[in-house]
């Protein structure tokens, strides 16, 4: 499995959902770093930068070709970012994107030989309960809510790299479990939740702590995991974490409350109407605890946060401000 520390030389370097989120801010840390010289980049649309060591390929995770393209560029590392962030109704497809798209890209790397497997993974794959104790570790089991779609499936994908990982033990794995993503370029369904136009909705009786990290820490913790072997599950968050009450004197958004049933129901009806963007399942991440404890990453890695949870939350509210403006 190697060891903690620098890893061996770097050439080429695959990413998955290159285009994405994390995918472009991470392409543009590549681009100007020297132990990189090939990028394979696999994405459905293009990037919007195109550096010149960057081998583009317009391919679903779930193609065969994925086969022949890593095995015909033979990368030292693959980084999986692919994943579908905003839930769909049609649940089959997704799981078929997700958890068998995932294993398609995975096992295309081993069987093109490559050395170290970086795969995106999420502090929702803890899942959020009730016993949850606050400041989950890596060695808390992973407890994936079922009716929340994308937390059900990094629980599986994990899963998977677990079960991949006995049968080649030869191979470096790295997981990074990352809370709630925010920054300036971050847009998906979360944002209504943690930054809504018109009010924050909450579970009477219950205010659980959010924590958050910034688009850049996220991209940087990539990075370093490229140029050193960091072999293990990482959580990823900034320090402390905001309750909802407390985001909303930050943003001057009010609260409402409501029984846990009745937000149930509200958010089931809501989904089949097509009016919102998340599962009903969610109301169990604004429900209960599902926070992270980030100190093997600080500790292990001596990886330093440029934000702590209310400093990128901040920085979202802030840079939403100057867009409308």
């Amino acid at each position: 499995m190697g060891v903690p520390g620098r890893g061996r030389p770097i050439v080429k370097v695959a990413i998955t959902g290159v285009s994405g989120y994390v995918g472009s801010r991470l392409l543009s840390l590549l681009e100007s770093e020297p132990r990189v010289e090939e990028i394979v980049g696999i994405d459905l649309r293009s990037p919007g930068s195109r550096p010149a060591k960057l081998k583009f390929y317009a391919e679903d995770i779930r193609s065969p070709r994925l086969r022949q393209i890593l095995g015909d560029h033979r990368p030292d590392v693959l980084v999986h970012l692919a994943f579908i962030v905003n839930p769909i109704h049609n649940e089959r497809e997704m799981h078929d994107i997700d958890v068998n798209g995932s294993r398609n890209v995975l096992q295309a790397a081993l069987d093109a030989g490559t050395r170290k497997l970086i795969v995106a993974s999420s502090a929702t794959a803890y899942g959020a309960h009730p016993d949850n104790p606050e400041g989950l570790t890596e060695e808390d089991p992973l407890r994936g809510n079922p009716e929340f779609t994308y937390s059900h499936h990094k629980a599986l994908v994990e899963r998977i790299c677990a079960d991949l990982q006995r049968r080649h033990p030869g191979t470096l794995w790295t997981l990074l479990r990352p809370c709630i993503i925010v920054g300036p370029h971050q847009k998906n369904y979360l944002l209504d939740s943690i930054l809504p136009p018109k009010r924050y909705y909450m579970v009477r009786g219950r205010a659980p702590r959010f924590q958050f990290v910034h688009e850049d820490d996220v991209a940087r913790a990539y990075h370093q995991a490229i140029l050193e072997d960091r072999p293990g599950p990482w959580n990823l968050a900034g320090d402390g974490g905001l309750t909802m009450p407390e985001m909303s004197r930050i943003t001057g958004i009010p609260t409402r409350s409501a029984p846990y049933a009745m937000g149930r129901l509200g958010l089931t009806l809501a989904w089949r109407l097509r009016l919102i963007g998340a599962p009903p399942g969610v109301l169990d991440f604004i429900c209960y605890p599902w926070t992270l404890d980030n100190r093997r990453i600080k500790n292990e890695w001596g990886f330093k946060f440029t934000h702590d949870s209310e400093g990128a939350y901040r920085n979202l509210v802030e840079s939403r401000r100057k867009n409308r403006d």
